[in-house]
Parts: C-alpha cells; sequence; structure tokens
C-alpha cells in the first residue's frame, strides 16, 4: 500500500500524461470553425489525433485487443472499436476527401481517449480513498521497536528482527510495535485502531495489547508474542483484503447481465448503423449513421455494472474493520441483514466471560482445599473461561498445582486425567459418570440445586463436590437483546451450562427461548433444525464449544474474544466482543446492501437512458464518451459515502 508521498509520486505522471494528451487534443475541437476549413489542417488533425489514440490511447487500445483475444469481451471492446472507427473514418476522409467527404471525426476519435484517460484516473483516486481505512490500519504498524538487551541498554531495531518473547519498551505516546503481555509497568492504551472502542483501556503487568494501539500515558516493558506478521492487527489487515475478493450471491446476477450486455450493445449498434443507413439520404449518408453507431458503442457502460457490487463491498468492509466489525467472508455481510433467528451462546457472548468462584461445596470426605487443587491442576490444560478463573483462583490463594497426565477434554462437557495415580475429572456431572464416578449428590443437595454455575469436581472414583462460579452479565446485552427483538430477530439462548443458570439469564435479558446443558453436537444439531424450518439463522458464540454450530449457520459471529477455533468458523468476528456490535453490523449490511442496489440502480437506469439518446442521434462519439465515464464515477462516489455512515 503507498504511503501519501509514494501516491503522488504515482500520480503525477498520469496527469502529465493527460494534460499533454488534452493540449494536442483541444486545438481539434475548433476544426469546424470556417478558418480552418482547408485540407492542411486536416492533416495537421490527422497527425495530432493520431499521436493522441496511438500513443497516449495505447493501454486502451492494448485491453481492446485482449478483450478480442483470449476474452472476455468488455467495456474496452466497445470503446476500442468506436475509437478505431472513428479515426479510421478520419483518416480515410484525409486520404479520400472526394469518397468520404472532407469532414473528420480527430475530436472525437481523440477525445474519448482523453476522457478515458481522465476517468480512469479518477476511479483510481477514488479507489485509493476506498482504501484509506486498510492504509491507515497500515501506517499505524510502527517500522521499528525499542529492544531492551541482556545488559539492559535499549535498541531501536526493525520490527522484523523482533523475536517472539524479547523484551520491548514502549513510552508514553508510542505506539505499540507488537503484540506481547505487558512484563512491567502500567498505562492507559488507546485502542481504537482494533476495537472501534474510543475509550481507552487501563492495563498493568500480565494484560496483553496489540500492535498498532496507543500507549497513552505510562511507560512499560512488553513481552512480545509473536513476529511482526502474527500480530492482531496484521491479520485484521489480510482478513480486509481476502474479505474484499470475496464473492456475494447478488454479484452472480450481476456478472449474467454482464456477459451478455456487450453482444447486445453490438447488435444494438449494428441496428443503429443499419437504420440510419436506410433512414439516411444522399452518398455520405453512411458516415452519419457510423457515428450514431459509434456513440451507441462508446456510451455503453458494463464498466459501471462491474464497479457496483465490488466498490461497495470493499469500503463497507473497511469501514466496518474501522468500527471492530471485521468481516471474514462478504456473503455473512450480505446475509447478515436477512436474519430472522438469532442463536446466542452465554458464556463470553452475553456475559463477561470473565467469571469468578464464589463457594466451594466439598463433601464431607475432603478438605475445600484440596478439592480446588485437585481441579484447579486439571483445569490448566484447558482453554476455557471456567478452567481459567479456577486456575486463577487457586493461584492466588497460594495453592501448588500437580502436573496431570492422560488428558481428555470434552469440548462443553469437562476434562479428565490422572493426578497422583488418581482418575480426576471435572465438568458436568454426566462427564463425570461418564468417567466411571459415582456422581451421587449426598449431602450436597441444599447446594446443588441453586441458579449458580458449577464445576463438578470427581477424585479417587467419586463426586467430591463442586465449584461455584458467576459471570456478570455484560452491560451492553441487555440493549443488544432488545433492539434485535424490535427489529424482528427472535433470539435464543443456547448454552452448555446447567438449567438453572441458563433460565436465570434468559429471565434478567427477556429472552423466552432458551436451553441449558448443550453439547457442541446439540447445538450443531439446533442450527440445522432451524435452517430446515427455512428459518434465516444466525449464530453468535466465542468457544470452542461453539465451533460446529457457527460452521453450520448462514451467519455466524464470533466474539474477538473468544477462541480461535470460534473465529475460524466465523464469518463475521466482532473485535470488542460486545453484543451491540452485532446490532451495528446488522446496520453496516443494510447500508453496504442498499449501496449496491443504488449503484446497479444507477449503472441500469444509465443505460436505458443513454442508449436510446445515442442511437437515435442525440448524443456525439464525445458526449457518449464524457458520459460513460461520468457514468462509473457516480457508483464510485456512491459507494464512498459508506465511509461516513454512523452506526
Amino acid at each position: 500500500m503507498a504511503t501519501a508521498n509514494e501516491e503522488s509520486k504515482t500520480t503525477n505522471p498520469e496527469l502529465i500524461k493527460i494534460f499533454i494528451a488534452a493540449a494536442l487534443w483541444l486545438p481539434l475541437l475548433g476544426s469546424h470553425l470556417p478558418v480552418f476549413d482547408s485540407h492542411e489542417f486536416l492533416i495537421v488533425q490527422a497527425i495530432l489525433s493520431s499521436l493522441v489514440v496511438f500513443i497516449f490511447g495505447y493501454p486502451i487500445l492494448k485491453s481492446f485487443l485482449k478483450s478480442l483475444w483470449p476474452g472476455p469481451w468488455n467495456m474496452f471492446t466497445l470503446v476500442g472499436l468506436g475509437i478505431l472507427a472513428s479515426h479510421t473514418l478520419s483518416l480515410l476522409a484525409v486520404l479520400q476527401p472526394e469518397m468520404f467527404g472532407h469532414h473528420s471525426y480527430f475530436e472525437s476519435s481523440s477525445g474519448i481517449v482523453v476522457l478515458m484517460l481522465l476517468g480512469q484516473f479518477l476511479e483510481n483516486r477514488l479507489h485509493k480513498q476506498a482504501n484509506k481505512a486498510l492504509s491507515q490500519m497500515i501506517m499505524a504498524i510502527p517500522k521499528e521497536a525499542r529492544l531492551i538487551g541482556p545488559s539492559g541498554a535499549e535498541t531501536n531495531i526493525p520490527i522484523d528482527l523482533i523475536q517472539p518473547g524479547d523484551l520491548v519498551r514502549v513510552r508514553p505516546g508510542e505506539k505499540i510495535p507488537l503484540d506481547g503481555i505487558i512484563a512491567i509497568g502500567n498505562s492507559s492504551i488507546d485502542e481504537s485502531m482494533i476495537t472501534g472502542e474510543p475509550m481507552p483501556r487501563d492495563v498493568e503487568s500480565k494484560d496483553f495489547v496489540y500492535a498498532g494501539t496507543i500507549n497513552i500515558n505510562g511507560s512499560f516493558t512488553l513481552t512480545t508474542t509473536g513476529s511482526g506478521k502474527d500480530t492482531m492487527l496484521a491479520k485484521i489487515i489480510q482478513m480486509v483484503e481476502d474479505a474484499k475478493r470475496t464473492r456475494l450471491p447478488i454479484q452472480a446476477t450481476v456478472d449474467a447481465i454482464s456477459r451478455i450486455m456487450v453482444p447486445f450493445v453490438l447488435l444494438i449498434a449494428a441496428l443503429t448503423l443499419i437504420y440510419w443507413i436506410i433512414k439516411n439520404e444522399g452518398p455520405l449518408g453512411w458516415i452519419d449513421a457510423l457515428q450514431k453507431s459509434i456513440a451507441v458503442l462508446v456510451i455503453a457502460c458494463p464498466c459501471a455494472l462491474g464497479l457496483a457490487t465490488p466498490m461497495a463491498v470493499g469500503v463497507g468492509i473497511s469501514r466496518g474493520a474501522m468500527l471492530g466489525i471485521l468481516v471474514r467472508k462478504g456473503q455473512h455481510l450480505e446475509n447478515l441483514m436477512h436474519i430472522n433467528v438469532l442463536v446466542i451462546d452465554k458464556t463470553g457472548t452475553l456475559t463477561e466471560g470473565k467469571p469468578s468462584v464464589t463457594a466451594i461445596h466439598a463433601s464431607a470426605n475432603i478438605h475445600p482445599d484440596e478439592l480446588l487443587k485437585y481441579a484447579a491442576s486439571l483445569a490448566q490444560s484447558s482453554s476455557h473461561p471456567l478452567s481459567k478463573s479456577i486456575v486463577s483462583f487457586a493461584l492466588k490463594k497460594g495453592i501448588a498445582l500437580s502436573s496431570p497426565t492422560e488428558i481428555h477434554e470434552e469440548p462443553g462437557q469437562g476434562t479428565s486425567g490422572i493426578i497422583s495415580g488418581q482418575v480426576t475429572a471435572i465438568g458436568k456431572l454426566t462427564f463425570l459418570n461418564k468417567k466411571g464416578i459415582n456422581t451421587s449428590i449426598s449431602g450436597l443437595e441444599e447446594f446443588a440445586n441453586n441458579e449458580s454455575t458449577k464445576v463438578w469436581v470427581g477424585i479417587k472414583g467419586i463426586n467430591a463436590g463442586f465449584i461455584e462460579l458467576s459471570d456478570p452479565i455484560k452491560p451492553s446485552s441487555a440493549k443488544a437483546i432488545k433492539q434485535l427483538q424490535n427489529d424482528g430477530v427472535k433470539v435464543i439462548l443456547l448454552s452448555g451450562d446447567n438449567e438453572q443458570t441458563t433460565a436465570k439469564v434468559a429471565k434478567q435479558l427477556y429472552i423466552n427461548d432458551f436451553q441449558g446443558n448443550n453439547t457442541p453436537a446439540d447445538k450443531a444439531a439446533f442450527i440445522k433444525n432451524l435452517i430446515l424450518q427455512g428459518k434465516k439463522v444466525g449464530m453468535a458464540g466465542d468457544g470452542t464449544n461453539d465451533a460446529p454450530a457457527l460452521a453450520l449457520a448462514q451467519v455466524s459471529i464470533a466474539m474477538g474474544t473468544g477462541t480461535d477455533l470460534a473465529q475460524e468458523s466465523s464469518g463475521i468476528i466482532l473485535l470488542k466482543g460486545d453484543l451491540m456490535a452485532i446490532v451495528n453490523a446488522r446496520k453496516l449490511s443494510k447500508f453496504t446492501i442498499n449501496a449496491i442496489r443504488q449503484n446497479l440502480a444507477l449503472a441500469f437506469i444509465y443505460n436505458m437512458l443513454s442508449i436510446p439518446l445515442a442511437a437515435f442521434g442525440f448524443l456525439s462519439p464525445l458526449l457518449a464518451g464524457l458520459t460513460m465515464s461520468l457514468s462509473s464515477i457516480s457508483v464510485l462516489i456512491n459507494s464512498l459515502r459508506l465511509r461516513k455512515i454512523s452506526l
């Protein structure tokens, strides 16, 4: 991606070419004046026009030849035919004026070239404006990092030379060069480039920070977790570029129309030529007929049709990335506005995904700290939020953890392993039962039926009790659910947690449809059944156990705070992990699809009006060329409006 300086260097030569071509063309506009009515001036016109057509118009003619072979036919097929036909007719008028008349059309052939060059230049400028968001992301990545050596000395080196595990110093006001974990220090970080969230995030030791974000007020030492190409920002940039190349379902219809448009225009041009040859009187009537036919060729614009969808999608996806809505698959952006059912996971989606241990209920024959030690030792191997919370709680209590062997994890169910020679399992009672553990809750009845989240612990073949956890609901969840419901979307809560806890959360958020105790297979089957019923289904989740359901849903949405597997299975990633981002993503979907429809309408209306005007002689080839360029530019400008939308 070019920087601002590089951009000016690349555009200046193009502008110079346009100015020179225009300078050669402008004298030809006076060719109809009586003072220039001489054969000598006709020769001068031929020279000037040939310079414009064959030197400055070479890229256009080259594209024209490529469109003929190997193909396919496109805008350059039509424009190239128009330019060459008009220029050839004019050259024949110079060589054989008694046969082809004394009037030339050099101003048309060279004028079309100048207008085409100007139109392409403006299109390129608008394309760069559309990619401005992506350019800003690329510019946000620092080129160097301040490496702390073994002696403590600091050296500025290119980020490509930084290795995972290196220590890097970040000072106030600087951009963070690489993803990493704060080793020493604290600060406030502006993460708006990544998440779209304007409020800074306070960070301290052991917190993760992202490359490209801005360190506001503190100095800290960072332990890098990867190289420059592995940063979250680098991945976002690559995902945006990949997504912009994906094809939306609506594009198939546009492609089908574009394929028949060029042959259709050639047919209309041929019919126009025949009609006016028959209608015109006199030996040179066919020349006027040819001019009208050329105008038809030049004015038709399949280019505007071709730009209508990819331009709007590209700008929409880039705008979403700036707002923390990362579209990985373009078709999900189109489908999102049409969903009428949204299935939502609980932990990490509706809730913070940062549960805290509130109580330990141990059976009579084991001490609570012993139960916690076994549970936390086994939980070390899991990435589930509940497991992470149990480990964190145990470490804060100063409990020394063991290293389990023969670890086996079933997503959404539990984890088992061998600790000190004993079979140990944590998770749901059904999972413990599968591992041959007696799941009697004798002595725990008073606590077992409350609405809390529970992780049961099996040790030495018996149910040793459970750890009770609480995961607060995200502040934005209630507002997001209400807006989705008001928008006609049925929200269903599908959780792997117990039925009581699921019901409690559903009641707090006014969700009428909910199910607890779901395995990953249950969630996938539920999604499949909804689709078979004819529903347009979206799925939002953040965990490994959500991945099968996400893969099946027509629109899959992963929280940016979730697991890599969930994100890999999704078409849209919400980097903030905020449910309101789903509401905003739906708005982005509507704005983008509406822009596509407007672009297509502009392109269709333009062609429906302009082709008849050209065929009946109301537009000269020169005006046709100008109008054709303006049609493409209008589509580009309409797409660029998406950069300014407020969600």
